[in-house]
């Protein structure tokens, strides 16, 4: 299967990324997680979870019921009215049948002492991930912290454009302020870029507002001291 662009593995280049890896600061594949954090001896010690299908560039917090999972900014506006459940962070190095249960496989709901960290401004609440602690040879899954379930259902896919088409608006919004804030400092006065062209175009003679040739100017000129030397 072909990767698609922005979603290879950072490491190899040849795969497509599916788990995200904060201590390395990218998206890893299968092969090359399992060999980088098992060269590394105690590498692996440091928490990675599934890859966002969204924004391919965060550590996922959320699993839709369709497979689909999500970081907590991609997934936060739509967190209260779609079905989810929890991803897994997992440690150390794990076996292919237990990255297979970590990735696909559906977790447990969250312990009922689970704490939740603001973020950002007023109400908005968010999950963190909890810690995890495990050898390099075994995997452990903290669930994550969220609100209890909404009701309502609706296809990845339609999520993840409605969330790309708020990105889009929200770059759209700010071009626009940006545009505005330019408005406000321009400058309509009249300004003369070159001096000698204007002055040497006042001295030029016209003809009905338009210039003068040379050789009518001179002809005319001519013409003019002929009729006056006639006269006399």
């Amino acid at each position: 299967m072909e990767n698609e662009v922005g979603c290879e593995c950072q490491l190899c280049g040849g795969r497509r990324g599916v788990v995200f890896c904060g201590a390395h600061g990218g998206r890893l594949c299968l092969q090359c997680d399992r060999a980088l954090h098992q060269a590394h001896g105690g590498a692996g010690d440091h928490p990675r979870a599934p890859l966002c299908d969204s924004c391919n560039a965060a550590a996922a917090e959320l699993r839709l019921n369709d497979g689909a999972t999500l970081c907590g900014p991609c997934a936060y506006p739509y967190a209260y009215a779609y079905p989810y459940t929890y991803t897994y962070v997992y440690t150390g190095c794990p076996t292919p049948l237990e990255m297979m249960r970590l990735l696909h496989a559906a977790p447990p709901p969250p312990p009922a002492t689970c704490s939740l960290q603001q973020r950002g401004e007023g109400e908005e609440l968010l999950p963190t991930l909890l810690s995890a602690t495990a050898t390099p040879n075994t995997a452990t899954a903290a669930p994550m912290a969220m609100p209890p379930p909404p009701l309502q259902h609706h296809t990845t896919t339609s999520l993840i454009m409605m969330i790309r088409n708020i990105h889009k608006r929200e770059e759209r919004n700010r071009a626009k302020l940006r545009y505005n804030d330019k408005k406000k400092t321009r400058k309509f006065s009249k300004q003369i870029k070159y001096a000698c062209r204007k002055a040497g175009a006042d001295a030029r003679k016209r003809v009905k507002g338009r210039f003068a040739k040379a050789s009518s100017s001179s002809s005319s000129s001519s013409s003019s001291s002929s009729s006056i030397d006639h006269r006399l």
